[in-house]
């Protein structure tokens, strides 16, 4: 698909979680199926570092929707997700996660993340394995600063951050509207709006958090079954660590789409297809919890 030709899709009104600290966040839950008895535990989606919920999922909501309860949360500083002057950190995102789900009072879930989002997935797995029942990995890795180069690049990320922190408001928003109509001149214009929505310092602190996360160490030792989505064609995260993660995660079943890292902006119906067919062998593990 032409990405210039992406859709816009409706979903439905946000909902507004207060979390600890003042600070607000807005999900998109769909509640129980409508037409349907739900067929597991409810899908919890995290999406990729840039964009929000409604970019990366928004095609493949109904579709999942249909069978399963799905909520979508905004990762703090991207889209409707907290605002806070704090230090961007993976660990207080997914002590964001936790206490979403705990006020809507969901104990035990799937969870599907995209790059970032996998990132954060797997740290949530980690930190509640008794309440997470599956994972599922697109697009994501275990360890994302490999070479000393890309360590360089995400050490520069840190570097923008702390300077962007100093720029004065007005600036920093015409600075970043500039750079996101750039980023998204391939795109239609609905996903520059969203993009927007995000915090250009939160985006910074949140790409140097993505290059000190590594979960080498410790992925193979969740216990619940994984699957992941690997985009071969991947020009952000290269194909072989995606690989590597679905090897050391001891995956139930690796898909791969030719395709690269923006593939659900594209709202491609393979991301759909490989989203079902991944969650459907969730599922069907030995160690899947009943819903």
């Amino acid at each position: 698909m032409n990405p210039n030709e992406a859709p816009r899709v409706q979903l439905p009104e946000r909902t507004v979680i207060n979390l600890t600290g003042r600070a607000t966040t807005a999900i998109y839950d769909s509640g129980p199926p409508a037409n349907a008895p739900a067929t597991g535990p409810p899908l919890v989606l995290l999406h990729g570092w840039c964009v929000n919920s409604y970019v990366n999922f928004g095609s493949a909501y109904d579709t999942l929707a249909e069978q399963r309860r799905v909520i979508m949360i905004d990762i703090r500083g991207h889209g409707f997700g907290a605002e806070t002057d704090e230090r961007f950190s993976l660990q207080t995102c997914a002590d964001d996660v936790l206490e979403v789900l705990d006020s809507l009072g969901v104990s035990t879930f799937t969870v599907v993340g995209y790059s970032l989002g996998g990132a954060l997935a797997q740290l949530v797995a980690r930190m509640a394995p008794d309440r997470v029942t599956g994972l599922v990995l697109a697009a994501t890795a275990e360890l994302f600063c490999g070479h000393l180069a890309v360590r360089w690049q995400f050490r520069g990320l840190e570097l923008s951050a702390a300077a962007m922190r100093r720029v004065p408001g007005p600036i920093k928003k015409q600075l970043f509207r500039h750079l996101a109509t750039i980023f998204c001149l391939r795109y239609p214009g609905w996903v520059r709006d969203e993009v927007l929505l995000c915090d250009p310092v939160a985006l910074l602190e949140a790409g140097a958090a993505l290059g000190s996360f590594n979960s080498a160490s410790w992925v193979s030792e969740l216990e619940m079954p994984v699957a992941v989505i690997v985009t071969g064609d991947d020009q952000v995260v290269h194909p072989d660590s995606q690989y590597r993660l679905a090897d050391d995660a001891g995956a139930v079943v690796t898909l791969r789409i030719d395709a690269d890292h923006d593939l659900p902006v594209r709202n491609d119906p393979r991301f759909t297809d490989a989203l079902v067919e991944a969650i459907r062998a969730i599922d069907a593990a030995p160690l899947a919890a009943a819903s």
